[in-house]
């Protein structure tokens, strides 16, 4: 299952930087680490500060309310929640 998480607009930058020994993401990093997670854009390449604030947290499994509150109690954690499973129209 997915995890949509949005970045606070400046550490959103260091990732799409790849500054990934930012002091600023290590408590991210580390949380991602315990659940054996990874992180990747939501909209690769985008110029927008807001969409490009968005990524998705992919995970093996069923994801936890703990785990969310994990990332959402991280200060530049704007927003966490699970990724809708698509659905097909009517």
């Amino acid at each position: 299952m997915d995890i949509i998480l949005q970045l606070d607009v400046q550490v959103a930058n260091l990732l799409h930087r790849n500054a990934l020994s930012d002091q600023n993401l290590i408590e991210l990093f580390t949380v991602l680490a315990n659940r054996k997670a990874i992180i990747r854009p939501q909209h690769p390449g985008e110029t927008d500060e807001l969409l490009a604030s968005f990524f998705i947290v992919e995970t093996s499994g069923v994801v936890s309310e703990d785990f969310l509150n994990e990332l959402r109690n991280i200060t530049y954690v704007q927003a966490a929640y699970v990724k809708p499973q698509a659905e097909a129209p009517c």
